[in-house]
């Protein structure tokens, strides 16, 4: 979880664009990075298995605050290699890199407020927790008033850096989906580079 790991990155990435950049055209930071943050510090369910006891079977950790210092490094990590291969190996290797992000499209059970706003909600903790900052340079809303104080602050040479490049979904659910990435952060470009279909019912 340390911040110093995001300079450990940035010199792991390097040695890549070093070795494969020639061959190499498109990049991407991270796999989901979400999936690290709340399945293996939240829920414990996944590598390194940490979180509260009132939470999962683990060991040690803290679910209310690991997963947002493990999401915010993931990001600032994101930020850093990006500006670096884009400084550094864009213009001669002619490549291009992003982030892939999980996103589940969240539809809301009637066309209540409350049901919009639940759903909102969960996309912004989904893909809004890692778009949200890369595109805008902070957490979403909903996500500063819920987690508060637990949620790491970005400084301004964060945000100037964390605007950055990204790569990213049930045939509706997909339209959907790039649909409200469309809207709500500008055209960026997506590359779909995974499509499960898993459907959750709730009751």
């Amino acid at each position: 979880m340390a911040s110093l790991v995001e300079e450990d990155y940035v010199d792991y990435a390097e040695f890549c664009f070093k070795t494969f950049g020639d061959r190499v055209k498109n990049w991407f930071t991270f796999n989901e990075p979400r999936i690290v943050a709340a399945l293996g510090f939240d829920n414990g369910v996944i590598p390194p298995l940490r979180c509260s006891k009132e939470v999962g079977n683990c060991t040690a950790g803290n679910s209310a605050f690991e997963p947002y210092i493990v999401g915010h490094n993931l990001i600032l990590s994101h930020a850093k290699v990006v500006k670096k291969y884009r400084e550094k190996y864009q213009a001669n290797q002619k490549g291009r890199i992003g982030i892939l992000l999980d996103f589940n499209w969240y539809e809301p059970l009637t066309r209540s407020k409350i049901d919009n706003y639940a759903a909102q909600r969960a996309r912004d903790f989904h893909v809004g927790w890692f778009l949200h900052p890369i595109r805008y340079g902070e957490y979403p809303r909903t996500m500063q008033e819920i987690v508060g104080e637990r949620l790491p602050k970005f400084t301004e040479e964060d945000v100037k850096m964390a605007n950055s490049g990204w790569l990213y979904i049930v045939p509706w659910g997909m339209y959907k989906t790039v649909t409200y990435v469309k809207e709500r952060y500008g055209n960026l470009n997506i590359i779909i580079s995974e499509n499960d279909n898993i459907t959750y019912l709730i009751n």
